[in-house]
């Protein structure tokens, strides 16, 4: 679920630096609300999921599941919150990121029972899926909503949920999902891994085209 403008009934200053956009069929939005319902329009006409699909990677065994107590630890998510960005926007649930770093003893354990929770009862909070775009100007014209790209606002409480459980199952999933070319949330791998292995399959078909050519000739 994604929330464009929300904020706006609170204040008109918000989005001050947002200018008067024109619409398809002529007119301008320059009220707040009316420029961030277009933005949203626009942003809902551009993302769009495909069609959910079966493949070999969809389901995964049952025998490699892990069942009883579940490791996540109190030190884990010490670890996260005294790591996490006090810079970093709030997002809707309205708790900012310095208000997690810097109450990370008293808020670790509760987000550890909570990451708990979440596992066993295989559930994310509906407050989480929420998300506050913020309209980003990219290139051309100010006035085109066509222009601007959204930036996803997240809860930090999540990001901070999602770092924990990263860590438990992502080390599990190396071992039962992932494949040999698989170079996101791998540890040790990354783009230039996948750069670099695209690199060597370009330089070989390469020489092989051209070891082709030397013997037609």
């Amino acid at each position: 679920m994604v929330a464009v403008g929300e904020r706006d009934h609170e204040s008109e200053e918000r989005f001050f630096w947002v200018p008067a956009l024109k619409r398809d069929d002529g007119n301008w939005e320059r009220t707040t609300v009316g420029k961030a319902v277009l933005l949203a329009d626009v942003f809902d006409a551009r993302y769009v999921l495909p069609e959910a699909t079966t493949n070999a990677y969809s389901w995964i065994a049952g025998e490699n599941t892990r069942r009883g107590f579940l490791p996540i630890r109190f030190r884990l998510a010490l670890r996260v919150l005294k790591k996490l960005s006090i810079d970093s926007a709030t997002g809707p649930d309205g708790l900012g990121a310095r208000v997690l770093n810097e109450c990370f003893t008293v808020l670790a354990f509760p987000l550890v029972r909570l990451a708990r929770r979440i596992v066993s009862t295989h559930r994310w909070p509906q407050l989480w899926t929420t998300h506050w775009v913020i309209p980003l100007f990219k290139k051309g014209s100010v006035f085109q909503p066509q222009n601007y790209r959204g930036i996803h606002l997240t809860a930090q409480v999540s990001k901070v949920m999602e770092r924990m459980l990263s860590a438990l199952l992502v080390p599990q999933l190396s071992r039962v999902a992932f494949g040999e070319r698989q170079f996101a949330y791998k540890k040790g791998h990354g783009a230039r891994d996948a750069l670099a292995l695209l690199r060597r399959s370009v330089d070989l078909c390469f020489q092989l085209a051209t070891k082709n050519c030397d013997v037609l000739q």
